[in-house]
């Protein structure tokens, strides 16, 4: 889509930071959404998996495709039915994802070939992210909106770190 790498660091760092900041500014509204996305993936996927049924060979995989279509319908009504435990369980997914993204950014940071700059980025940005999520386990009191904020500073600090990778140059992994 863009020409340079660079550039595609620049605006996908603009993106995640007014990501972050829309979370930021209305959490409520941003967390019902991504209920509500989810709940559209989990019905999109069971009419994917109701095609598969009906396109397998033999009974196993038609049964199978059928309990995960059964599955997939259960879990978007769950969460249309009762948002606030789907977003408490998708905020535990995404400071999982958030840990051990950290984690991996931080690590990276030693890996044989990198630039001095490559290594502070990773460095800095895993321990960001790790810091991020360990502070929401520390504020347990929060509730799920402290949860979200964290989780919404995360993005935006990504954001930061993919710009700064692109407006220095930097090589991107992955």
């Amino acid at each position: 889509m863009f020409k340079s790498t660079s550039t595609s660091l620049l605006v996908l760092g603009a993106l995640a930071i007014i990501a972050g900041i829309i979370a930021l500014a209305w959490p409520g509204v941003t967390v019902l959404a991504l209920v509500i996305l989810f709940a559209v993936y989990a019905f999109t996927d069971a009419g994917v998996q109701a095609m598969r049924a009906s396109r397998s060979p033999g009974a196993g995989p038609v049964a199978g495709h059928l309990l995960l279509a059964v599955l997939d319908l259960a879990a978007g009504v769950t969460a249309l039915v009762w948002p606030a435990p789907t977003a408490l369980v998708l905020v535990i997914v995404v400071g999982l994802w958030a840990f051990v993204s950290g984690c991996t950014e931080f690590f990276a940071a030693f890996a044989s070939g990198e630039s001095a700059g490559t290594r502070a980025l990773f460095t800095v940005g895993g321990l960001v992210s790790i810091a991020l999520v360990l502070q929401r386990r520390v504020h347990d009191l929060w509730g799920i909106m402290g949860a979200w904020w964290s989780m919404s500073l995360r993005r935006s600090w990504t954001g930061c770190m993919s710009g700064s990778r692109g407006g220095f140059g930097v090589p991107s992994r992955g």
